[in-house]
Formats: C-alpha cells, sequence, structure tokens
C-alpha cells in the first residue's frame, strides 16, 4: 500500500514538475479570471434584484438588507474557510 502511494506521489509529483517548467498556466489563469467576474457579476445581480423582490415579496427596508447581509456574510464566512484550509494545508507544510 506504501510503495503504491509513494509511486503515485512521484508520478504526480513529475506531471506538476512537468507543467511549472513548460509554464503552461493558461487554463489555471482563464478559470481563476472566469471566476472572479462571475463571482462580482453575481454580487453586481444581487444589487439590481433587491428592489424587484422587495415589491415582489412585500418586503420593508430592513427586511430586504438582511438579504444582502446574509449574501455578504456568507461570502465572508466562505472565505474564512478557505483561508483556515490554505493555512492547513499548504502553509504547514513549507
Amino acid at each position: 500500500m506504501a510503495i503504491a502511494n509513494e509511486t503515485e506521489a512521484s508520478s504526480v509529483s513529475e506531471a506538476a514538475t512537468s507543467v511549472h517548467q513548460s509554464g503552461n498556466f493558461r487554463f489555471a489563469l482563464v478559470a481563476l479570471t472566469s471566476l472572479f467576474f462571475m463571482w462580482g457579476f453575481i454580487t453586481c445581480l444581487n444589487d439590481i434584484l433587491i428592489p424587484y423582490l422587495k415589491n415582489m415579496f412585500e418586503l420593508n427596508y430592513a427586511q430586504a438588507m438582511l438579504v444582502q447581509f446574509c449574501f455578504l456574510g456568507l461570502t465572508l464566512l466562505s472565505q474564512s474557510q478557505r483561508v483556515h484550509l490554505w493555512v492547513r494545508l499548504v502553509i504547514k507544510k513549507a
């Protein structure tokens, strides 16, 4: 079992090294940029939809702003979880 894991680890590190040496990061850059703009579009769309949803569901101002607060709060929560994961997996290995 340990030998199979070492073989898999070496093949993965060789593949990562070959990608790193060739400098082919185009897919990663495009994926990250696309996700960044999609997240920004969703955030802006949230601001646009709140007045319409406020009228549709007959919400007062505080209830409508609670939607925005929850959206941004969940964004903050997910970012803190990602930072914790990054610290645990990447920084402690270095």
